[in-house]
């Protein structure tokens, strides 16, 4: 394809778009494969989840759906308009159904963590509200963004179209992006305990918070300053490709992770259950029968009042290691209780980001 063959007002996006295409191609595919790793790694570890949870994995199916659309734009571009250069300045149909189903994955995917969000954080229903209330503008601006490109879908006319309503797109889902991380890490952090294997497991959970939103904020925030500031360059087109296959990843990772953490979890409450005591209190000698009788009546009331308090408690017991020396023959070594009370209530809290939904 020759330049001189190629209107001038038409060769320079025209270029910029097939090279865009051409580098977020392969890109997009690459993170599409790890969907579907993800993907079968779900349906294998957690067969008896709801359908709830399995209807949010079918998120990867339309992801799949996207790279058929990407996969027939580029065909169309450089295969079936090959040497037709006035069809090249028509865009394909793929490419505005393609936007319109992306803008439905990140939807899908921001209202799932705004629902985990708001269990966390134990009903904070104007966090989540405003999470909730962003999504609206996003699915709003890709549906008009969809009626308008069928209508006008030749090429130089739609950048303006693309840059201003693309550019707020994006903005909007930038905000929820960071709301959703930002408030995650604020209520796990305020989830902290005297534990620290509780401790352990909400830096845990917030490194995969950060980690979820870093990417998608990143990649939303980088398409929407190309958008505004370089539009007819059309490098947003890279990042428009992956954005949504990262939204998938997102929501397939904080489903896939719940074995790990649980595996996790188990180890640590087997090592905290497993405290060896240094030092064993000494017995006292045996007391003279009078004094055992007079203090008869005493010590049942206060064995039947801690007999009662183990019973109200959620506790773990530790036995002390044998030592002879310093008890009487036939004597049992002392017990101990630890109370996890409070630990059990910040640990049921926590996972809840990971295992609720169902």
């Amino acid at each position: 394809m020759a330049q001189s063959d190629i209107p001038p007002y038409l060769f320079g996006p025209l270029q910029d778009f097939s090279g865009c295409a051409v580098i977020g191609f392969p890109l997009s595919t690459t993170v599409y494969g790890i969907t579907v790793l993800q993907t079968y790694l779900y349906f294998r570890r957690y067969p008896e989840d709801s359908i709830y949870l399995k209807g949010l994995v079918s998120n990867s199916a339309l992801d799949t759906l996207t790279i058929a659309l990407i996969t027939h734009a580029i065909y169309s571009y450089f295969v079936l308009d090959l040497g037709r250069y006035a069809d090249l300045a028509v865009l394909p149909w793929s490419v505005s159904v393609e936007v319109f189903i992306t803008d439905i994955i990140t939807v899908t995917v921001q209202l799932f963590f705004a629902q985990q969000l708001y269990r966390i954080s134990h009903g904070n229903k104007l966090l989540a509200g405003i999470i909730v209330f962003f999504t609206i503008p996003v699915m709003a601006v890709g549906l008009f963004s969809v009626v308008e490109n069928f209508q006008i879908r030749l090429f130089p006319v739609t950048i303006p179209l693309v840059s201003a309503l693309g550019g707020m797109q994006a903005a909007v889902a930038l905000t929820g992006d960071i709301l959703i991380t930002g408030g995650l890490c604020y209520y796990f952090n305020h989830s902290r305990s005297g534990w620290a294997s509780t401790n352990m497991l909400i830096d845990k959970l917030m490194v995969y918070a950060i980690q979820r939103g870093a990417l998608t904020t990143i990649f939303q925030g980088v398409c929407l300053v190309t958008l505004v500031a370089l539009p007819s360059r059309h490098i947003y087109v890279v990042f428009s490709m992956v954005v949504g296959k990262l939204y998938v990843n997102s929501l397939l990772a904080s489903l896939n992770v719940r074995a790990s953490l649980h595996r996790e979890s188990l180890a640590q409450n087997k090592e905290t259950s497993t405290v060896n005591f240094a030092t064993q209190p000494t017995i006292p000698a045996p007391r003279t029968t009078q004094a055992l009788s007079v203090a008869s009546a005493s010590s049942a009331d206060s064995s039947n009042l801690e007999l009662a308090s183990r019973a109200s408690m959620p506790s773990i017991q530790f036995r002390a290691p044998e030592n002879t020396g310093n008890r009487e023959q036939g004597s049992k070594p002392p017990t101990h209780y630890i109370d996890l009370r409070g630990m059990t209530q910040r640990f049921g809290t926590t996972p809840g980001f990971m295992a609720s939904g169902e």
